[in-house]
């Protein structure tokens, strides 16, 4: 299996040595044209997945592509309220990590429709898909 790391393209802040960390900072002309050149590479290499952070400089470096977000409860919940979601997989296993971390708090709507449900002795996975009216609405 081949990992590959590739940054957003830049933005004003990356130009100014300013930390964005997860400020939703914009790409920049340069950044757009990086991202253009990223989509052409990427589009050619047979990737199957390729994961990404919800934030708007990532989803347009992505441009039509399909990007898999993976994460714990924050970065789940950050797409949710920035809408990028069509379709979410849950895993759920009876384990606490630390004090546990509540998905949904902050997400006005959920809008998702379940679509599979798999159990196991361990864990339940259930996969959502935006539902039609809220596919819609976007």
């Amino acid at each position: 299996m081949t990992i590959a790391f590739i940054r957003h393209g830049q933005t004003d802040w990356n130009a100014a040595l300013k930390m964005q960390g997860t400020s939703d900072i914009p790409l920049n002309e340069t950044g757009r044209q990086q991202a253009r050149d990223a989509v052409a590479v990427l589009a050619d290499a047979g990737w199957e997945v390729i994961v990404s952070s919800p934030l708007a400089r990532a989803r347009e470096t992505a441009g039509d592509a399909g990007v898999d977000i993976a994460g714990g409860a924050s970065t789940v919940r950050q797409a949710l309220i920035a809408g990028v979601i069509d379709e979410l997989t849950l895993d759920i296993a009876p384990v606490l990590l630390g004090r546990g971390e509540r998905i949904f708090d902050s997400v006005d709507s959920f809008g998702f429709e379940p679509v599979e449900v798999l159990h196991s002795p361990l864990a339940t996975h259930i996969r959502y898909r935006r539902g039609i009216a809220s596919a819609e609405a976007k």
